[in-house]
């Protein structure tokens, strides 16, 4: 495979790109410093969004079984 890139620009970058970030794992963000790192990214580059995979993951603990006086919780 062959890729040819052009030597001078061929038009205007989408500012769309400015709009999100990618974080990774969303579990990063529960990590000391993330919230820092973010306000300075934000800043820089003016985001409105963050985008980051596996919301619904274990390590979030959004889900949890529970018992309780002998009733629990059941998955769907």
């Amino acid at each position: 495979m062959r890729t040819v890139v052009p030597q001078s620009p061929v038009g205007a970058l989408s500012p769309a790109r400015r709009r999100c970030v990618g974080t990774g794992r969303i579990n990063l963000s529960l990590r000391q410093g993330y919230g820092e790192a973010l306000a300075v990214t934000q800043r820089d580059i003016g985001f409105e969004l963050v985008r980051g995979h596996g919301m619904f993951s274990d390590d979030m603990g959004i889900y949890r079984e529970y018992e309780w006086e002998g009733l629990g919780s059941r998955p769907l």
